[in-house]
């Protein structure tokens, strides 16, 4: 453990990169010139959330180069309840004009996630509810 983090020492000074830095600071995704803090670290460190990215001089490790995309967990509560729920860690848009430009990668900064609707019911309450029937024609 001492000699990894002896090794992980020199790594960061070589990066320019203070020993007692943020890691959010030093992993992030960029959206419109705000840095959104990344959890997470390469596979073989046994994380949920992966992230693989170099470390760049004076950057941190950024660009994030692969990683989680879409996350989805079921869990129960107490009263043995599903609790369906998910995430898109890098959001819904591409467009940096787009509302969905970064919403959902902060969201995933922060721990959180969406609750999902899963029941019959839930689904056709959601207020975004939208119904498409297609049909195939035949000659």
């Amino acid at each position: 453990m001492r000699q990894a983090l002896a090794e992980e020492h020199v790594v960061l000074q070589d990066a320019g990169i203070a020993i007692d830095a943020r890691w959010g600071d030093l992993q992030y995704a960029m959206r419109n010139d705000k840095k959104i803090p990344i959890p997470g670290a390469q596979g073989w460190a046994g994380m949920f959330s992966l992230i693989v990215a170099n470390v760049s001089k004076d950057k941190g490790y950024n660009p994030i180069m692969h990683g989680n995309s879409y996350i989805q967990v079921i869990s129960w509560d107490e009263e043995g309840n599903l609790q369906p729920g998910g995430i898109l860690t890098y959001s819904q848009s591409q467009e940096p004009e787009s509302a969905h430009y970064s919403d959902l990668t902060e969201v995933y900064s922060r721990g959180e996630w969406i609750d999902f609707p899963f029941t019959e019911e839930d689904i056709l309450a959601d207020p975004n509810f939208k119904s498409l029937t297609l049909t195939e024609a035949f000659e």
